[in-house]
């Protein structure tokens, strides 16, 4: 009898430790919000790099390219620590149920896209992207990227479940 009731509290101190392993999903609103931040981060992006790629197809000189195209990789390394920073929040959470795997996904996408931002701030820096050509290139490869594409398909894959999101734009 003692032997039982002393495994029964061993038992239960055991799984009290390590925390909750299942914690409470988001509500649906909560979750909503931060889809519309993966909205939002994209339409930055977008803004970011039409504002930065005509600075630089403007340039006049040389030294003007050349100081557009590092403000350009400093931009891009900034926007890449932040896509990197959602994605781990993203990932901190517990989505609702009906879309834990879609989470993952848009996670996944997140994450290939903070690299491939880090590869075009790192060929802004090191001189690979030089002139408009060679960036108009890099911009086109970004947009097909496995991480926007992968986005771009959670995104309308959590709007077809019930999830739309919204960019903070209107128009």
């Amino acid at each position: 009898m003692w032997r039982a009731l002393l495994l029964s509290v061993a038992l239960l101190g055991f799984a009290g430790c390590g925390g909750d392993d299942h914690p409470t999903p988001v509500s649906k609103e909560q979750y909503e919000a931060h889809v519309s931040k993966v909205g939002q981060l994209l339409v930055e992006i977008d803004g970011e790099t039409l504002h930065n790629s005509n600075a630089i197809a403007l340039s006049q000189s040389e030294a003007a390219r050349s100081r557009a195209l590092d403000a350009y990789s400093h931009v891009a390394s900034a926007r890449q620590q932040s896509v990197l920073a959602f994605a781990d929040e993203l990932a901190g959470i517990a989505p609702p149920n009906d879309v834990a795997a879609t989470n993952t996904k848009l996670i996944d996408g997140l994450r290939a896209t903070a690299d491939h931002l880090d590869t075009l701030a790192q060929q802004l820096g090191d001189g690979s992207i030089h002139d408009d050509e060679s960036l108009q290139a890099a911009i086109q490869e970004f947009y097909e990227s496995r991480g926007t594409v992968l986005i771009n398909e959670v995104l309308f894959e959590l709007t077809r479940l019930g999830y739309p999101y919204t960019t903070g734009t209107t128009g």
